[in-house]
């Protein structure tokens, strides 16, 4: 682990606990910062599929009532279909591609920085001379409690499967 290291070596060097404890939180936000980016490109491609569906369903029907004027009904209703399918289009990938991935990938992130804030603590633990066995067993509380989470949230998508696509 990056953070992990990085501590422990300013530790070492012998900085001081408040120059370790800023270097260490400075990396957290700037993985946090890191983590959001593609959460929220995510997000804004969800908020815009549906419009691009609706601009598709203009052309759709512009091309529909170009075709009124030939007769042809063949041709108006391929594009009555354009229409109507570029609507589902952007649905569908708003609601079952893009929210579920920035929703997974907001939840790893989260992840992610508890796990660098525990390691915070186990540095800032080693600053203050703490027992090796006390950092263990306080990384280890940390680990089961991430374990038990994701767990749960496995047995809350087991038990209600419409929520994944949420």
């Amino acid at each position: 682990e990056p953070l992990l290291r990085r501590g422990t070596q300013l530790v070492l060097d012998g900085f001081p606990r408040d120059q370790v404890t800023l270097t260490l939180q400075r990396q957290i936000a700037e993985d946090r910062d890191h983590l959001r980016r593609p959460a929220e490109m995510l997000r804004a491609m969800s908020g815009y599929a549906p419009a691009f569906g609706m601009l598709g369903t203009l052309l759709g029907l512009v091309q529909m009532l170009f075709g009124l004027g030939s007769g042809n009904l063949a041709s108006i209703g391929a594009a009555m279909g354009f229409a109507m399918l570029t609507t589902v289009y952007g649905l569908v990938l708003a609601n079952l591609v893009f929210k579920p991935l920035a929703s997974k990938l907001e939840q790893r992130g989260r992840q992610l920085i508890n796990r660098r804030v525990a390691h915070l603590q186990a540095v800032m633990m080693l600053c203050d001379r703490q027992h090796a066995e006390l950092i263990r067993e306080m990384m280890d509380e940390v680990n089961a409690r991430q374990d038990m989470r994701q767990a749960a949230q496995a047995l809350q998508l087991i038990a209600n499967p419409n929520q994944r696509a949420a």
